[in-house]
């Protein structure tokens, strides 16, 4: 018995150790945004820091999904097999969604819906181009978890609840993405009736998406203010169902070509910009939104310009990143998705 229990720690002790190696990413011989991504943002337990100054001790699941992304863009299986153990390591509930947010050591008991879906495709697709056993398993656990804890009369909502009949009746229109959907294997009826949401969205005056749907009432809500992550992330899911849909990109481009940027938010009333910043991530979507069109000069005149947000200080080290200079002002979304985007053409 003795033998037994001895075995057990020792196997215990073990486990324990393996959870808390340290993580170190190959940066060697790498393109110089990624491996100055990794210099600041990694940490020895393989996340990512959300920015450089005040929330350098938060990570995001976000963060992790874009980083799983571009190794598998990249065809870098190893930091891919570090990423993905670090995910679960760190981010994995009890109940099989992702935590959103990880303080210090402290998870946040609820995921967002979006996370775990970008997640989700990524370890799909790591399963099929590495014939990776490990990735699917994970991909079929967040999907159960999801299944049984995200649901809400039918649909996919924005956050998971133990609680059946506490759940939330809001669905972000960016949240909603077929190509993720299709993961888990929905009878057609209940996929339609999720994909409506997209097809039958309203259009504001000016050009704009309501943010989300609620599927007690069947109502869509529009923001005073418009975030312009949200609205792109819209159109490249309703690319998807609704591919004659021109009416946002329209706008989009009269927007750029009227003030040569496009800014982080929008008054939804006016049309006008209720924020003087830009914003790396938002270009970046919107790189990927022309692509979908196939339009190559706006995708050109949105790469010029999302370049000139760069650090361009030669003797920076934070030379070639969207890290300001002075203030290190920055956020690691804001750095990853241009990583996406300009290497994976």
């Amino acid at each position: 018995m003795r033998k037994f229990v001895f075995s057990a720690l020792i196997s215990m002790l073990l486990i324990a150790c393996s959870n808390n190696q340290q993580v170190h990413y190959d940066s060697e011989n790498k393109s110089n945004l990624y491996s100055k991504i990794i210099r600041n943002f990694a940490t020895d337990d393989g996340l990512l820091k959300t920015d450089l100054k005040g929330r350098e001790h938060e990570y995001l699941a976000e963060s992790q999904g874009l980083l799983l992304e571009y190794f598998l863009q990249q065809n870098m299986r190893e930091n891919f097999q570090l990423a993905m153990k670090a995910t679960e390591n760190q981010l994995l509930l009890k109940n099989n969604t992702v935590s959103w947010q990880k303080i210090n050591d402290e998870k946040s008991p609820t995921n967002a819906l979006i996370d775990d879906l970008r997640i989700i495709e990524v370890l799909m697709a790591a399963s099929e181009k590495w014939e990776d056993s490990h990735a699917k398993k994970l991909a079929n656990q967040l999907i159960e978890g999801n299944m049984k804890h995200t649901l809400n009369d039918g649909y996919l909502v924005n956050y998971s609840s133990n609680d059946e009949n506490n759940r939330t009746d809001e669905i972000n229109l960016s949240y909603v993405n077929k190509n993720q959907y299709d993961y888990f294997n929905f009878p057609k009826e209940q996929l339609e009736k999720q994909m409506k949401i997209l097809e039958e969205t309203p259009f504001s005056k000016n050009g704009f998406y309501p943010l989300k749907f609620m599927i007690n009432d069947k109502t869509y809500t529009f923001e005073k203010k418009v975030h312009m992550v949200d609205q792109l992330l819209t159109a490249i899911n309703r690319a998807a169902v609704n591919p004659d849909d021109h009416g946002f990109y329209e706008q989009l481009k009269n927007r750029f070509n009227r003030d040569g940027k496009i800014f982080g938010m929008y008054h939804l009333k006016t049309g006008k910009p209720s924020v003087r910043y830009e914003s790396p991530a938002v270009y970046s979507y919107a790189i990927q939104l022309a692509r979908i069109h196939h339009d190559v000069d706006f995708e050109n005149k949105l790469m010029q310009r999302l370049n000139a947000l760069k650090n361009h200080h030669e003797d920076s080290p934070f030379y070639g990143t969207f890290i300001e200079e002075s203030s290190k002002e920055t956020h690691v979304f804001d750095n990853l998705m241009p990583l996406l985007i300009e290497e994976g053409n």
